[in-house]
């Protein structure tokens, strides 16, 4: 049956229309990947396959009805998924082959599938002699469609500007006064609501055209044969089925899927955020009214938190790679202590930026110690602010989204928070991060916390494209490169203002031998992702003044650590007052935990194997 069923499709099937349509999909398929390409260059065989017997598929579906009289009929499912790439290209920046795989698998697959649903629909009503009204309804839904996405490419087009997650939270934020200036004066909404009645005027066109045609009047063969229905259908079953087992396409859903969603997801954050900050400000009144002091060292104490950096491509680690020229200096200075067994204690910012910034860690929750959750859950801003430091948070990283919620909780803990791409339009690169430490009143006692965008996947974005490069450098040096450049402007600055210490470290590192990102699931984990660099250096003032605790520095320099005990590091190098039972999470301690437990990650699911 399947043999007959492929030679009847053939008969059936306009063959010179199908593969014209295929070629120019596949050569547009080919220019997007080549311009994705210069910020994602890794290559997935796999996922390029089922793409692109996706696109066979939705081709044959045009060499099919090509054959058919009433072809207008499937018109609009056929342009459909045409529109929503078409809108989606333009609307958001696709940098990531996932998310173009993702349109593909998502959007033509679909359009087959509505189009299977037409042709069984169309031989029911033929069959039972119905008229097309009820087919009509079906049909209005892809219209309606059709009309919103190109309504969004002309909007896009003519007013440099579509519909993303940053139009979405205006819109959450907007009143009526101010919706309906913009509407009509900045974003000229008369020339909108002229393309939407042209438009619409097309669509209700097609309709009336639609319901003067009876199907009693038609031929019956107005819809595809049976063999060919079932060719589509077995093929279609088979990529589905196939791309859902690899779970990508199930994690990189369409943009414009999550921009949907995102009105819902911004008030939850919203009030979660909020939440949060209460409970917080509540815990650290608490806290400060029964421990206020003066304890600590004098002086502005630096934590820069990088993203993404895999400590394999800096040149200080790995003197192959000619990434780090600032960095190999900086590691040769007497003060300057590098962490050859750092790492990450998860593989998510948002799992590691909380642990790394609160007494909480993964290791005491395979403990039967028992703390006060008040304790574990105030930050390092916290305890500093208890003892007459001025706090200062500086981010290069979204504010709130629909994960990052607790961090940017800790963040406005703070005395002072930053968050430049709030204050700026456009994209945000690291040094730019720079001009705002000028907003750092000096002071006797500072802690200063910047949070870097870093090395954030697609990497070919986490730098300016005018910035100059030694030759030779993939992407992904590219932005170690240029990371090192911001490190070396972090340092002119705090070494001129008097800083006692200045502490680097990243929060995750990403498998980039193997093109695999962070991802925490058992089948994708790698030890590269959690294999992040660490350093700190100190002033002369603080060599003089504490050589006990250089010694003890250096001391367990080479002592496996995770980032979630940066806070027990910070707690001890400032002498900032801490429980007793904590002590022992700090690497300088005689009692360090991780001198008698193998070190964990994964938020202490995973224990790290041996170098």
């Amino acid at each position: 049956m399947f043999i007959s069923s492929i030679k009847k499709y053939i008969k059936n099937c306009n063959f010179y229309l199908f593969v014209s349509i295929w070629i120019f999909l596949s050569i547009c398929e080919y220019a997007i990947l080549n311009y994705i390409s210069k910020f994602d260059p890794g290559s997935n065989p796999k996922y390029t396959l089922l793409c692109n017997i996706a696109l066979l598929l939705y081709s044959l579906s045009w060499g099919v009805l090509s054959k058919k009289s009433k072809i207008i009929f499937y018109l609009p499912t056929l342009i459909l998924p045409l529109l929503m790439s078409i809108m989606e290209f333009i609307n958001f920046t696709i940098n990531m082959r996932f998310y173009f795989y993702s349109q593909i698998y998502h959007y033509y697959l679909l359009c087959i599938i509505w189009y299977l649903f037409c042709s069984i629909t169309y031989a029911f009503l033929c069959y039972y002699k119905y008229t097309t009204k009820y087919f009509i309804y079906f049909q209005n839904i892809i219209e309606m469609f059709c009309l919103c996405f190109m309504l969004s490419i002309i909007a896009n087009a003519i007013f440099n500007g579509g519909i993303n997650n940053d139009a979405i939270v205006a819109i959450c934020q907007t009143n009526f006064n101010e919706a309906w200036h913009y509407f009509w004066g900045i974003n000229h909404g008369m020339i909108l609501i002229l393309s939407i009645s042209i438009f619409s005027g097309l669509i209700f066109a097609f309709i009336y055209y639609c319901r003067k045609t009876s199907l009693r009047k038609m031929p019956f063969d107005i819809f595809p044969s049976p063999s060919s229905i079932f060719m589509i259908f077995f093929l279609a079953i088979i990529v589905f089925s196939i791309g859902w087992k690899a779970n990508m396409y199930a994690y990189f859903k369409p943009m414009t899927y999550n921009t949907i969603l995102h009105a819902k997801h911004y008030r939850k954050d919203i009030e979660r955020f909020n939440r949060l900050i209460e409970e917080r400000r509540q815990l650290t009144s608490q806290y400060i009214a029964s421990h206020q002091g003066s304890n600590g060292v004098e002086g502005m104490f630096v934590l820069i938190i990088g993203e993404s950096l895999d400590r394999r491509y800096m040149g200080c680690y790995n003197s192959q790679h000619k990434t780090t020229p600032f960095q190999n200096e900086l590691k040769t200075q007497s003060n300057t202590f590098l962490f050859p067994r750092i790492y990450a204690c998860h593989v998510q910012t948002t799992k590691v930026v909380p642990m790394m910034l609160t007494a909480h860690n993964q290791y005491i929750q395979n403990t039967n110690d028992s703390f006060q959750e008040s304790e574990l859950s105030l930050s390092l801003f916290d305890f500093a602010r208890s003892n007459g430091y001025k706090t200062y948070w500086i981010s290069n990283q979204e504010k709130i989204s629909n994960t990052n919620s607790i961090i940017t909780s800790i963040a406005f803990s703070a005395d002072q928070t930053i968050f430049i791409r709030d204050e700026r339009s456009g994209k945000c690169f690291d040094h730019d991060l720079l001009p705002y430490l000028e907003k750092i009143s000096p002071s006797k006692r500072a802690l200063v916390i910047i949070h870097l965008s870093g090395n954030h996947y697609p990497y070919g974005l986490s730098y300016p494209s005018s910035f100059n490069f030694p030759p030779n450098l993939d992407i992904y040096e590219k932005s170690v490169f240029y990371n090192d450049y911001v490190i070396n402007q972090f340092m002119d600055y705090f070494q001129k203002h008097g800083a006692m210490m200045v502490a680097y470290v990243s929060d995750h590192a990403d498998a980039v031998s193997i093109g695999k990102g962070h991802d925490p699931r058992p089948n994708k984990f790698n030890k590269e992702m959690i294999e992040i660099p660490m350093w700190f250096w100190f002033s002369n003032e603080y060599q003089r003044s504490y050589p006990n605790k250089l010694i003890q520095i250096q001391n367990c320099q080479n002592k496996a650590i995770t980032n979630d005990l940066v806070f027990n590091m910070f707690m001890d190098i400032m002498q900032l007052p801490i429980s007793a039972e904590l002590e022992k999470y700090s690497p300088l301690s005689l009692d360090y935990i991780l001198d008698t437990v193998q070190p964990r990650t994964l938020g202490g699911q995973l224990i790290i194997p041996s170098p």
